[in-house]
């Protein structure tokens, strides 16, 4: 449970016992969030940001247990009832996402001031990185995103099937192409391991699967699943003995990931640096 004291934010479970400083929130000028009265909240880009770019740092105002006791619950309530304020419960239940404490024994949902308000779409432009350590979590832009546009974040998975209403229905395509990214997510890990088995499989068998599936990324706009498919081509074509097409993804892993994925940029970045190592 988060309970918040004179500025600061604790969190403790079991040897746990952290604190971070008190709600804030920057690089405020890439974002708003618009004036709505009693209708939903949204997040809008303010001005023009390019793919990587940091759009936010935020602090949680509240962190609750997966399985916390619904008596609990209520004992921890303000002044209001779930009847008189349905709204604020609804946030709690759907615009919280996963936080990690360092413990293991159970999941955590945070709720943020500000990257709450975005609404989810299964077409993210956004990927959020939750640090421990500093107690916030960061938004980056996974591609460009013009000035005026909504911002989004993930709150279930991208790749879960939409409703349908019959074989004619637009959500059909919408649907075959999640499910073949579905499936090579699924199956990815057992691939990779199968392809180095495999002699009889062909060369490009990886490169050609993970262009397939940035060509789904790129017509889904699930620009959060890129990175996998580029470092598979990368290594693929590092293994063929490529360097000229093994930069190219390499570099562009490295772009995305600087922010994101700091060990993963770094990784990439030196064998940039040294290819032959």
């Amino acid at each position: 449970m988060c309970l918040f004291t004179g500025g600061t934010a604790s969190y403790r479970d079991g040897n746990s016992n952290k604190t971070a400083p008190g709600n804030e929130c920057t690089a405020g000028d890439r974002y708003t969030v618009p004036a709505g009265g009693q209708s939903a909240t949204l997040l809008l880009s303010s001005k023009q940001t390019v793919a990587k770019a940091l759009i936010l740092v935020d602090r949680p105002v509240a962190i609750v247990p997966s399985n916390i006791d619904p008596s609990l619950s209520w004992n921890l309530a303000n002044c209001h009832s779930v009847e008189l304020w349905p709204v604020v419960e609804g946030i709690a239940l759907t615009n919280a996402f996963g936080v990690e404490l360092g413990v293991t024994e159970q999941e955590y949902g945070g709720i943020f001031p500000h990257v709450s308000c975005a609404n989810h779409c299964c077409g993210l432009n956004t990927a959020i990185k939750w640090d421990p350590a500093t107690f916030s979590v960061s938004m980056y832009s996974l591609r460009d995103v013009q000035a005026g546009e909504e911002i989004h974040n993930q709150y279930i998975d991208v790749l879960a099937l939409a409703p349908n209403d019959g074989p004619s229905s637009p959500n059909t395509t919408f649907d075959a192409a999640r499910a073949e990214l579905r499936d090579w997510r699924n199956t990815h890990t057992q691939d990779s391991s199968l392809g180095q088995r495999d002699m009889c499989r062909s060369d490009d068998v990886v490169i050609e699967s993970s262009l397939r599936a940035l060509e789904l990324v790129r017509q889904e706009g699930l620009w959060g699943m890129q990175v996998p498919f580029m470092e598979d081509l990368a290594l693929s074509y590092a293994v063929l003995g490529d360097e000229e097409r093994f930069r190219v993804w390499a570099e562009k892993v490295v772009e995305l990931c600087c922010g994101q994925d700091p060990k993963r940029a770094h990784k990439f970045a030196q064998w940039l640096a040294d290819p032959v190592v």
